[in-house]
C-alpha cells in the first residue's frame, strides 16, 4: 500500500501499489487521476502504455478462474485526520446546542412575574437586579427606590404584615419582545392580634386594599423573560 493524495481536493487515503499509472476516482471529490511510477498523483487518466507493457498487462490479467477486483477497489482508502476529527465534533456540539435552544419551550412568564413580584415585596433588590434585562440595571434601582419607598408606607396601614402575591398576565409575546403582567401585592388575613391592635372597623377596609404594579418584561438571548428596568422607569410614573 501507498500514500496517496487527491490532486484536486487534497484528500488522503491509500492504494495499492499495483494501482500505478491506472484510473483512480476520489471518494471525496470524485475527481479522476492516476500515480506517476515516481509517487505522485496526477489529474487524468494515465498516459497509454506501449504495446511490450499492454502485452505483459494482459499476461498478468487475472483468470477466469479467478473473479476481477471490484470497481470499489479503485478507490483510495481515505482516512479522518485528528484535526477533521476535532473540527466535526465541534460542528456536533455546536449544532446540537442550537437545536436544543431553538426547540426548547420557552419560559413561562407567569412564573417568572410571580418570583419577581415576591423579591420586590420582600425586598430583594439584589434578586431584582440578577433578574434584569442587561443594560437596565441602574433604571431599575431606580425605579425600586421610588416604588418601595411607597409600598412600605402602604403597608404600614395593613392589619396583616405578611404580603399575599398574585399575577395577572396582560401580554406574553416572545416574538415581538414583549411582556407585560400586573402584579397584585395584598395583606394575608390579619390575625385577632391584628384586628385588636387595628380595630375591627379597619380590617378589610381601605387600609388593607391591595396594592396593583405593572412589571414590565423583554426576553434575552437565551428567551428568558427579564425585567426591563427602562420601562419600569418610564411607564410606571403612577404612584402605588
Amino acid at each position: 500500500m501507498i500514500d496517496v493524495t487527491c490532486p484536486k481536493c487534497g484528500g488522503m487515503g491509500r492504494a495499492p501499489r499495483e494501482k500505478v499509472n491506472t484510473r483512480l476516482v476520489c471518494k471525496k471529490c470524485h475527481a479522476l487521476f492516476h500515480i506517476s511510477p515516481s509517487g505522485r498523483t496526477l489529474l487524468g487518466d494515465p498516459p497509454l502504455q506501449p504495446a511490450n507493457d499492454r502485452q505483459r498487462g494482459r499476461a498478468d490479467a487475472p483468470s477466469p478462474s479467478k473473479p476481477a477486483s471490484d470497481w470499489k477497489d479503485s478507490l483510495p482508502e481515505f482516512t479522518m485526520t485528528g484535526r477533521s476529527a476535532v473540527v466535526a465534533l465541534i460542528v456536533l456540539v455546536v449544532g446540537g446546542a442550537a437545536y436544543f435552544v431553538m426547540t426548547r419551550p420557552g419560559e413561562n412568564l407567569a412564573d417568572r412575574a410571580k418570583v419577581v413580584a415576591q423579591d420586590f415585596a420582600d425586598g430583594g433588590l439584589d434578586r431584582l437586579k440578577s433578574g434584569a434585562l442587561s443594560g437596565t440595571v441602574d433604571e431599575l434601582v431606580q425605579w425600586y427606590g421610588q416604588s418601595h419607598r411607597q409600598f412600605e408606607e402602604l403597608k404600614k396601614e395593613w392589619a396583616g404584615r405578611e404580603v399575599l402575591v398574585g399575577v395577572l398576565v396582560i401580554e406574553e409575546n416572545p416574538r415581538l419582545r414583549s411582556g407585560q403582567v400586573t402584579a397584585i401585592l395584598a395583606p394575608s388575613k390579619p390575625s385577632a392580634r391584628d384586628a385588636s391592635l387595628h380595630g375591627s372597623a379597619d380590617v378589610g377596609g381601605l387600609a388593607n386594599k391591595p396594592v396593583e404594579i405593572m412589571f414590565y418584561f423583554t426576553p434575552d438571548a437565551w428567551g428568558k423573560w427579564r425585567v426591563d428596568g427602562k420601562k419600569m422607569l418610564e411607564r410606571s410614573s403612577q404612584p402605588l
